[in-house]
């Protein structure tokens, strides 16, 4: 059955490449979770098969520097790029869903969309929360790759000041309905003045090697997560 299809960033078919560091517990955050880097070149790759495809994430509050950019492309076509910058006068609330990538009317069959971190900046990290695509309702035969890490298995803290939970199922579905794809203006878009979630690091699923942190991650990181609680940063 054709329809949307919405794709968390935990999901499996969804590969990073690079230094990734995932958020937990934001309740206005699909499923809870979203990817984020300080590394330039840092790289999201999903493949699927249908007609269109949309990237969403999350803009920090409250924060300043200069502009980080992210660059999307669907099979490598320049008229399918895109890129996305993050200003520099982020708002004083944290914005989720916000639409970073929508791609054109694409051929009916199988697609990869890549996104490519550019200029990134060690103050302001990049979000990546989920995406949608549209399913032209044929079989979906696209191999997943795996993760080139795995999610540590830290407990949530439960928020306290949050605005009210958006409502979400928490089961993820595996067809949507059409309804669910944001076209011109994204209902779901919401803000919210809690501090920025609670963050966690990526950890290789291979014999990982750690990554030689740069010393203004570390230092970085409680300056714009209140609550935060940071394990390790390994590199996928």
């Amino acid at each position: 059955m054709a329809g949307a299809v919405q794709v968390d960033d935990n999901d499996s078919s969804i590969v990073y490449s690079g230094q990734w560091i995932i958020s937990l517990g934001n309740k206005n955050e699909y499923n809870l979770t979203a990817h984020g880097t300080f590394e330039n070149g840092s790289t999201v790759t999903f493949s699927f098969f249908g007609t269109s495809v949309m990237w969403f994430g999350t803009i920090p509050g409250g924060l300043t520097g200069p502009s980080s950019a992210v660059a999307f492309a669907v099979d490598g076509d320049q008229a399918s790029s895109k890129t996305a910058i993050l200003p520099m006068s982020l708002p004083k609330s944290v914005i989720t869903s916000h639409l970073w990538y929508s791609s054109p009317i694409l051929s009916n069959g199988p697609h990869t969309v890549v996104a490519t971190v550019l200029n990134a900046q060690p103050e302001i990290p990049l979000w990546i929360d989920y995406l949608n695509y549209t399913s032209s309702g044929l079989p979906v035969d696209v191999p997943n790759a795996p993760y080139s890490g795995t999610t540590s298995s830290a407990s949530v803290v439960p928020e306290t000041s949050e605005a009210p939970s958006p409502a979400i199922s928490m089961t993820p579905s595996p067809i949507a309905s059409p309804a669910q794809v944001p076209q011109e203006e994204n209902p779901r878009q919401q803000e919210t003045s809690d501090p920025f979630p609670h963050v966690y690091p990526r950890v290789s699923s291979k014999s990982a090697t750690k990554a030689s942190s740069r010393p203004d991650e570390q230092d970085i990181l409680p300056q714009y997560c209140a609550h935060t609680t940071v394990l390790e940063i390994y590199r996928g």
